[in-house]
Order: structure tokens, then C-alpha cells, then sequence
């Protein structure tokens, strides 16, 4: 009783405050009210006036003056500028026409003086080729006349005889002289050849002693330097292989360093809602995957372009085989799994993108020669994907028969253009081929025999 009396006594003082408040709030708003209507009434006033002023005939008569005055004086002053300009115009025209007339003038006594000098040197070249014709006319009249003539072929036959005789003489002397050198040098010749006769017979012998001393020296020295270079390739090859495997060490305990500091385990626990779904969706796809799978894209056109087939040889069927061509590339297989790693790690794991980022890893991996890690992440695929069925499938017994199936069923229609594609199909070819080049024929093997005989498995990636 004392319990309701109390609470109605406390009723009644809130319902008297909160009309003490509302009164407050009314004379407020009045207040504010009047002063705005006043406010308002004084700025109406002053337009007014305003208005009423421009329109008396004493505004309009002003500024009818003061346009009228500011037209006549614009008018002033364009003329004075147009009687300037005229002025300055003319005076240049009047310069122009007498420095045109001195210059004419100038020219006209030029050009004279050059014809005079020019009239004066014809007249001499003229003269100077008249007298060069009548000299060159005088010698062939010369030339022509009898006198000339034989005295000409007197000379002529005079130094024909002496240098018939020279030569005869000469020929007689020369025949002598050679006759005497032939029957020398035929002597020194034969001489000569004895003499080289013996000296190549026994430098023949020298030489095929050095030669059989120098083929066993070389054999020797070969024999060293294949060993020589055995021993550097494969030194390098071990110190090529201590390199990689630093790398691949720093590359482990920098993505172990990573995962030790940020895990994304913890965001399995928040709520899975729609915003949250619909944002990890969404950046995990556009940002790290999308970046990673372009990588691997382009990646893979430089394997197909570098690719040259020899077809001396069996043709291989694929363009790339990691046990050869692994180190092409090493730098571009890192920078994939850097991306991809770091997508998983940052993003939520129930992400629907996640089996993808971790279907690159294992691509990446394998083309980097790399089986047990890339084998390590399709299997995870697989087992994820595993896993989330079971748990769809929980306490249905209508879902027996998905249960028993290895692969995922292909969506079709509507729903396969929309619905995002599961990985897991994808990883278990890879796992296949994986396995395959990793010498383990018989898991590969009991594998494919498994998915032949799966119903659900795509008929798109059957062989």
C-alpha cells in the first residue's frame, strides 16, 4: 500500500515538470517569434524606401546627367586619340615615301656604274679571244705547210733507228745474262733442295716427337680441366642450392613471423551477418585475389611465349615443366604467394574467396618446384571444403548421398552465373598432377580412378 502511494506521489511531480517545461519552452518560442516579425517588418520598411526613391524623378533625372556627361566626355576623347593616330599615320607615310625615293635613286646610279663595268670587262675578253684565235690560225697554217711536215718525219725516223738498235742491244745482253742466272740458281737449286731434303726429314722426326709429347700433355691437362669444372659446377650447384633453400627459409620465417603477429583465426568468432559478409566478399575478391590471379595470368602467357617446341624430340603437353624451368619463374611465384598470403591473413576465413587465394598459393608453389608445400595447400582445399559440408549437412539424412560423393556438383543455370564456383574441384586436378610429378603414381592414380566414378564431378574437367 505505502509501495503504490509512493509511486503516485512521484507520477504527479513528473507530470508537474514536465508542464513547468513546456510553458518555459512556449514564452521562448514567443519570445524568438516577435523579435523575427519585427526584424522582418524594418527590413520591409528600408526596401521600400528604397524603392520609392529610385522611382521619384529626381534619381532619374540625376542619372540621366551623369550618363549623358559620361558619354560626351568618351566622346571627346575618342576623337582626340583619332586626330593623334591620323597625325602620326600621315607623318610615317611621308617618311616612308622619301626613304623609298633616296633609296630608288641610290639604286638606279648603282646599277649604271655595274653595266659600264661590266661593258668595259666584254670589250677585253673580246680582244684577249680575238688574238688567242689569230695565234692558234697562225701555228696550223705552220702545222699544214710542206717545211713542217719533213722536217717532222726526218726526226722521226731518226729516233725510230736508235731505238731499234738500243733494243736490240739490250735483248742480246739480257738473253746473256739470264742464260748465265738460270744455269746458277738451277745449280744452287738443286743444292738447295738436297740440303732441305734432309733438314725436313729430320724435322719431321722432331716434329712428331713434340707432337706425340704434346697430344699426352694435353690429354693430361683435359683430363684436369673437366675435373676442374666438374668440381666448380657442381660447387655451384650446391651453393645455387644452399641459396635457394636461404631464400626459401627467409621467405618461411617471414610468413611464420607474420602469422605469429596477426592470425585471422580470431574472426571466426564475430558475427557472420550480411554487411560483414558482403564486405570481406567484396574486398578479398577485388583487392589480394584479384592482383594475385592477374600475377599468375600474365605469368603464364611468358610460359606459353617462351615456350619453343623441338620436334627432333617428343613434344611435351604441357608448356611448362617445374623440374627444368622453375627458376624463370621464381620472382613472379613469390610475388603471387606474398599477395595471396597476406590476403588470407588479413581477411575473414569464411570468406568464400579464401579457397581461391589458397588455390593459387598451391599453383604457385608447384610451378616453383615446390610439391610438399603446394600438395600441403590443395589438400587444405579439399578438407575445408570437406568439412563445410558436413557441417551443412548435419543431422540431414536426405544428404547421405552428397556426403559419400568425393567432388563438388557444378551449379548451373542461373544460379552458376551468380552463386560463387567452389576451388575444390580445381585443387583436386592440381593435387592430381602434384602428386604425379612428386613420384607418388599410385595416389595419383586411386585419385583419378575415385573422380571418374564421382556423378558429381564436372563433365567440363573429365579428360
Amino acid at each position: 500500500m505505502i509501495l503504490t502511494l509512493s509511486l503516485c506521489l512521484l507520477f504527479q511531480e513528473v507530470i508537474h515538470a514536465q508542464h513547468v517545461n513546456t510553458d518555459s519552452l512556449r514564452a521562448a518560442m514567443q519570445q524568438r517569434n516577435d523579435s523575427l516579425r519585427a526584424a522582418q517588418k524594418q527590413r520591409a520598411d528600408s526596401l521600400k524606401k528604397l524603392r520609392e526613391y529610385r522611382n521619384s524623378k529626381h534619381y532619374k533625372d540625376s542619372v540621366a546627367t551623369a550618363r549623358k556627361r559620361h558619354t560626351d566626355s568618351l566622346t571627346a576623347i575618342r576623337k582626340a586619340y583619332s586626330d593623334s593616330l591620323r597625325a602620326e599615320r600621315q607623318k610615317t607615310t611621308d617618311s616612308l615615301l622619301a626613304v623609298r625615293r633616296h633609296y630608288n635613286d641610290s639604286l638606279r646610279a648603282s646599277i649604271d656604274s655595274v653595266r659600264a663595268v661590266r661593258q668595259k670587262e666584254l670589250d677585253q675578253q673580246r680582244a684577249a679571244r680575238q688574238a688567242i684565235t689569230d695565234s692558234i690560225k697562225a701555228l696550223r697554217t705552220y702545222q699544214q705547210s710542206k717545211p713542217y711536215k719533213d722536217s717532222v718525219a726526218a726526226v722521226r725516223k731518226a729516233h725510230l733507228d736508235s731505238v731499234k738498235a738500243v733494243r736490240k742491244h739490250t735483248q742480246d745482253s739480257i738473253r746473256q745474262v739470264q742464260q748465265a742466272s738460270i744455269d746458277s740458281m738451277r745449280a744452287a737449286i738443286k743444292k738447295q733442295n738436297d740440303e732441305l731434303r734432309q733438314s725436313i726429314d729430320s724435322m719431321r722426326a722432331v716434329r712428331k716427337a713434340e707432337m706425340d709429347s704434346l697430344a699426352a700433355i694435353r690429354k693430361i691437362r683435359a683430363d684436369s680441366l673437366a675435373q676442374i669444372r666438374a668440381e666448380k659446377e657442381a660447387e655451384r650447384k650446391i651453393a645455387e642450392k644452399q641459396k635457394e633453400e636461404k631464400k626459401k627459409l627467409k621467405l618461411e620465417l617471414e610468413m611464420s613471423e607474420k602469422k605469429e603477429n596477426y592470425s585471422n583465426e580470431s574472426m571466426r568468432y564475430k558475427r557472420w551477418g550480411f554487411p560483414r559478409k558482403q564486405f570481406q566478399n567484396l574486398f578479398t575478391r577485388y583487392n589480394y585475389y584479384f592482383n594475385a590471379n592477374k600475377k599468375m595470368e600474365e605469368a603464364r602467357v611468358n610460359m606459353v611465349r617462351s615456350k619453343t617446341d623441338n620436334y627432333d624430340s617428343l613434344i611435351t603437353l604441357l608448356p611448362f615443366d617445374p623440374d627444368q624451368d622453375s627458376a624463370k619463374l621464381k620472382s613472379d611465384m613469390d610475388t603471387i604467394l606474398q599477395k595471396a598470403a597476406l590476403g588470407i591473413q588479413i581477411h575473414d576465413p569464411r570468406s568464400k574467396w579464401q579457397d581461391d587465394l589458397y588455390l593459387l598459393v598451391g599453383q604457385a608453389y608447384y610451378y616453383k618446384g615446390d610439391y610438399k608445400n603446394a600438395e600441403s595447400a590443395f589438400k587444405f582445399i579439399v578438407a575445408e571444403a570437406e568439412a563445410l559440408k558436413k557441417e551443412k549437412n548435419k543431422g540431414n539424412k536426405s544428404a547421405v548421398d552428397s556426403l559419400l560423393s568425393f567432388a563438388e556438383e557444378e551449379n548451373k543455370g542461373i544460379s552458376g552465373f551468380i552463386n560463387h564456383e567452389s576451388s575444390k574441384n580445381d585443387a583436386l586436378l592440381w593435387l592430381i598432377r602434384t602428386l604425379n610429378k612428386s613420384r607418388k603414381e599410385a595416389q595419383a592414380q586411386m585419385l583419378v580412378d575415385v573422380l571418374s566414378q564421382d556423378p558429381k564431378f564436372p563433365k567440363s574437367l573429365k579428360g
